[in-house]
């Protein structure tokens, strides 16, 4: 019996799904540094501020010799600490970027480029990754530059409109898988992709879903291929 999925456009969709389980997977990791990053700067914020409190004094004295020696126990932390927490969040941040933006450019948009062409009704999820994406990036990177003058606020904030509108071209891009392959965990990640808009760590929770269900379609696509 002639698989459901087409055989000829299997293994298109094979490739299309590691690519986006490659993605999900950088994500993930993305996800996990940049959280790491600001745990550490919380952290180091408040052992900074602890540490900068007043600390009781020592004093030694001897009889007929009085010797007054403070030690100042912070002193050296203080020092420390601002270059410990520059170093750890870029590198960390850096990182972190740097995966989030090769998963988004060099795996998922490659991926949604397949589907597309092995379904002409992906375009609508790869056209909004892609415009929301590269120009809220864009933008991003333009703002945070001009954010000493006025002109930055309003770039950051049409960023974060175009990186939602990529946001949801990945939700609907998992709608389609849903329609496409009746996968209800790829529904359960487009909704939570959705969300994550008001509940960003919801995303994080998405790719998980994104990375699990798309090595079990390519299983099932490879399972069938053979029959």
């Amino acid at each position: 019996m002639e698989s459901r999925y087409g055989s000829p456009s299997v293994l298109g969709y094979v490739e299309a799904f590691c690519l986006l389980r490659e993605a999900a997977l950088y994500m993930i990791i993305s996800s996990l540094l940049i959280g790491i990053g600001f745990v550490v700067v919380i952290a180091t914020v408040a052992v900074t501020w602890f540490m900068a409190s007043p600390r009781p004094s020592i004093h030694i004295s001897t009889p007929g010799h009085p010797i007054s020696t403070t030690i100042e126990s912070s002193s050296i932390t203080m020092s420390i600490t601002p270059v410990l927490l520059v170093i750890t969040m870029f590198v960390v941040l850096v990182v972190g970027a740097i995966l989030a933006l090769y998963a988004l450019f060099g795996k998922l948009l490659p991926a949604t480029s397949r589907l597309k062409n092995l379904d002409p009704e992906f375009g609508t999820s790869e056209t909004l990754i892609k415009i929301g994406f590269l120009v809220g990036l864009l933008l991003l990177v333009m703002g945070v530059v001009t954010a000493i003058v006025f002109i930055g606020i309003p770039l950051i904030f049409a960023a974060k409109i175009m990186l939602i509108i990529g946001l949801i071209g990945i939700a609907i891009m998992c709608f389609k898988m849903n329609s496409r392959f009746g996968s209800t965990t790829f529904l359960i990640a487009g909704i939570l992709f959705i969300l994550s808009i008001i509940v960003p760590i919801l995303d994080f929770i998405a790719w998980i879903l994104v990375y699990v269900e798309s090595g079990t379609l390519i299983e099932k696509l490879q399972r069938q291929q053979s029959l």
